[in-house]
């Protein structure tokens, strides 16, 4: 996968329902899960790759969970119960979509 681009499908970019934010950032967070299948960055990476606080890619997280175009997983210690990691999964048919995509086009 090319690292400077972005795979957003077109059902998710003229989404109206949606704002433009959380499009672009499910463009982000699928392409960051290509290659384990979720996405782990943190807000903050997550916003600046946008050009947005973290509170407000945390905003457009929760929408696009709320849609149910993203399930997200925590990860918690079970010894000190501190959360580790937190893993945004994009639908898998957009991710084998998306691979087929790339195949075919290189």
């Amino acid at each position: 996968m090319d690292d400077n681009v972005t795979y957003m499908p077109n059902w998710i970019l003229y989404d109206s329902t949606l704002p433009a934010g959380a499009r672009l950032l499910y463009g982000v967070i699928v392409t960051r899960s290509l290659a384990t299948g979720y996405c782990a960055s943190e807000n903050k990476a997550l916003g600046d790759s946008i050009c947005v606080s973290s509170r407000r890619a945390q905003e457009f997280i929760a929408a696009l969970i709320k849609r149910n175009l993203l399930t997200r997983e925590i990860i918690v210690d079970p010894q000190t119960k501190i959360t580790i990691e937190r893993r945004l999964y994009p639908p898998k048919s957009e991710l084998e979509n998306l691979t087929a995509w790339n195949k075919e086009s290189n």
